[in-house]
């Protein structure tokens, strides 16, 4: 299933910001495809509350193109009340402020390809070197270009399992549910790898930089555009690797509905070397909300400023991480990935 072609020109790094207007001769790959989400437009800053989340938050107005709603992913403009929080809306690319060069993106040609589904395979554990099992999803020219990006998605809680005869559950939610599912678009030029926690409880400091080391060292990848996400107690135990020593380092973050204030306290201005998107709904009842806006305000509030900012969805519970990782909220984070 296809997107339209302004998401690809996001994908490949042309603009974060690009979109399509109506009439535009970028159209459809696909007769009835779903549209991706259009640029966010920020309007002036509120100031009406005292919280940072509320003072320096941008609120989002309409879209500035049209769009088409398909089948799968359809994507909204932000929510009223929505806010995303940042030093400039989607940073500056480079924490240190200085732009180093990266690694190229492959350009993946335009579909038809087979459906996403058939590229993505589980790899139990015991089967790989790997400290976990894991879902593996390449990329439709994996075999003729790289070296690709890199995403490593850690579940929630309720997914944890023994990496074999469990693996199945890490489909439920997040990117390994939107390929699995063939909604995953192809042109996306990500190696995908979705590990199996088995730990107790979120998955280790330690785990997290072994599965990192093996996925550089087992994958065409490129070893500086490797970006880490996750939610609940995924994005809490990858709020606590980005406090620690990072070896493998990581290009960027996108953690969902998880609890940074220990790994903030921790590592303080120095969490902050790796540009943060946190997002959270404020109805959360079971990771507190503050999980993340306390930790970026923190960060927002250093000197320089980090490259972090946060979304928070109004009235939303715990998922927040639906309508981020299908798009529907309009926010492109895998084109921020790769702007970073």
């Amino acid at each position: 299933m296809g997107w339209r072609a302004d998401a690809v020109a996001g994908f490949l790094g042309t603009s974060v910001l690009i979109g399509c207007a109506e009439g535009s001769p970028l159209a459809e790959f696909e007769t009835g495809a779903p549209s991706f989400p259009p640029p966010e437009s920020a309007a002036s800053s509120s100031s009406t509350g005292a919280d940072r989340s509320e003072t320096t938050a941008e609120t989002h107005g309409e879209p500035g193109g049209a769009s088409t709603p398909g089948p799968g992913i359809v994507p909204e403009p932000p929510g009223d009340g929505e806010t995303t929080t940042g030093p400039d809306g989607w940073g500056s690319g480079s924490s240190s402020g200085v732009d180093e060069p990266k690694t190229p993106i492959p350009t993946i040609p335009e579909g038809p390809h087979p459906p996403p589904s058939t590229r993505h395979a589980p790899r139990p554990l015991g089967t790989t070197a790997a400290p976990w099992g894991y879902w593996e999803y390449l990329p439709p020219t994996y075999a003729e270009s790289g070296p690709f990006p890199l995403i490593v998605f850690l579940h929630g809680l309720g997914e944890n399992g023994d990496g074999t005869t469990q693996l199945g559950s890490v489909l439920t939610y997040g990117p390994p549910m939107l390929i699995q599912s063939d909604i995953w678009i192809s042109e996306a030029p990500f190696v995908v790898l979705s590990p199996q926690n088995s730990d107790l409880l979120c998955p280790s400091v330690e785990n997290i930089e072994s599965f990192l080391d093996y996925a550089i060292e087992a994958y065409d990848v490129a070893p500086d555009r490797v970006y880490l996400t996750g939610l609940s107690c995924g994005a809490t135990g990858a709020w606590n690797y980005l406090a620690h020593d990072q070896d493998p380092p990581v290009a960027a973050a996108v953690l969902i509905a998880g609890e940074g204030r220990i790994a903030e306290a921790a590592a303080g201005c120095e969490l902050g070397q790796v540009p943060i998107w946190g997002i959270h709904g404020d109805a959360d009842p079971l990771v507190s909300v503050q999980g993340t806006i306390a930790p970026i305000n923190a960060l927002l509030d250093c000197e320089p400023p980090a490259d972090a900012q946060m979304t928070i969805y109004p009235g939303v519970g715990h998922d927040s991480w639906t309508q981020t990782y299908d798009l529907s909220a309009g926010h492109n984070i895998y084109a921020w990935m790769l702007e970073r």
